[in-house]
């Protein structure tokens, strides 16, 4: 989502943890993590067969992005030969409609994560975390010399591969460290430095920063992708590590959510919509943190749920089952093996 310059928020919650839920942007770090450690985690010790890997992940993320692209297009106004062009360039600057440009920058990293791998196991760890500390410089001579980042960092895969890329070294450090990652303490010191830092993240601004809104001119967000990534990864990887179980209704549930994820996402902005225009005619309020995070789960999430339900069954599944096999074993001497 892109934004005009504005003047900053100052309702920041009194409630630590609430302030994830005023700067719910960040969500879009975590899902990027995740896309790291996952297909990291996935590929770790095989070869991937490149042009099936391409097919699988359009064949994932095509099929329901150009459904809601196509119908942003139709009921607003946006220039056809632009969007044409930035999504078959694979560029996101201010065209592709609604959270689309998160798709654009995904795609990016699946363009790049082949190579990844392979440059990983032939340098090893040191040639991803020099590729950190040169998306970190590009950004600092970007704020440097025209006096913002927070667009390239935010929207871009120059702040996004901060992300990416500490998803990958996060879940290689929990192969080579099982013992250190599965211990609770650490996770919990995670999480409570986490939710600390995030927390005076917002109480200076956050998104819409204490210096005069969007674009923001601090230099925060030369560095805001690599914390956010840093804390995601390791948070990650140590849960993952931590041995508990949940409720069998309840994780369950949550990995139906997580099935459904994409459609979730894409689909948030007509449900809210939805939701506003029916609080609205009933004269429920919307504003302020408690009645938002009301509003947000009793209302937004039951019909974001129900969208996404057909959305993922009707649109995403049955193209979910054209995929092929894209990996091998190291040694190439094995079928290619299924996955996601």
């Amino acid at each position: 989502m892109r934004f005009n310059r504005q003047a900053p928020s100052t309702d920041v919650p009194n409630l630590w943890p609430l302030s994830f839920l005023q700067e719910g942007h960040t969500g879009v770090a975590l899902f990027f993590v995740l896309s790291g450690y996952i297909f990291y985690a996935l590929c770790r010790d095989r070869q991937i067969k490149y042009s099936n890997f391409l097919k699988n992940r359009i064949l994932r993320i095509a099929p329901l992005f150009f459904f809601w692209t196509l119908l942003y297009f139709y009921i607003g106004d946006i220039d056809p030969s632009k969007l044409f062009f930035a999504i078959a360039c694979l560029l996101n600057k201010g065209t592709v409609p609604g959270n689309g440009w998160t798709v654009i920058v995904e795609f990016q990293f699946y363009l790049l994560f082949p190579f990844l791998l392979f440059f990983n196991r032939t340098y090893g760890l040191r040639y991803l975390i020099g590729l950190l500390f040169l998306t970190m410089f590009f950004r600092w001579s970007v704020w440097f010399t025209s006096g913002t980042v927070q667009d390239l960092a935010y929207s871009t895969l120059f702040g996004r591969i901060d992300q990416f890329l500490l998803g990958i070294i996060g879940c290689e450090l929990s192969h080579r460290y099982k013992k250190l990652f599965k211990s609770r303490l650490l996770l919990i010191v995670l999480i409570a430095l986490w939710v600390i830092v995030f927390h005076k993240f917002d109480q200076a601004g956050g998104f819409f920063d204490n210096t005069g809104g969007y674009p923001s001119i601090s230099s925060v967000w030369v560095y805001w992708p690599f914390v956010e990534g840093f804390f995601y990864s390791f948070i990650t990887s140590s849960y993952i590590a931590v041995s508990f179980s949940l409720p069998n209704l309840l994780d369950k549930s949550l990995a139906w959510l997580g099935t459904v994820s994409y459609s979730l996402y894409l689909n948030q902005h007509f449900s809210i919509l939805i939701t506003y225009k029916i609080y609205k005619a009933t004269g429920l309020k919307t504003t302020g943190v408690n009645n938002a995070l009301m509003f947000g789960i009793f209302g937004v999430l039951p019909v974001l749920v129900a969208v996404s339900a057909m959305t993922y069954y009707l649109i995403e599944r049955p193209f979910l089952r054209l995929r092929q096999p894209y990996l091998r074993t190291v040694d190439e001497s094995k079928e290619l093996i299924y996955t996601s």
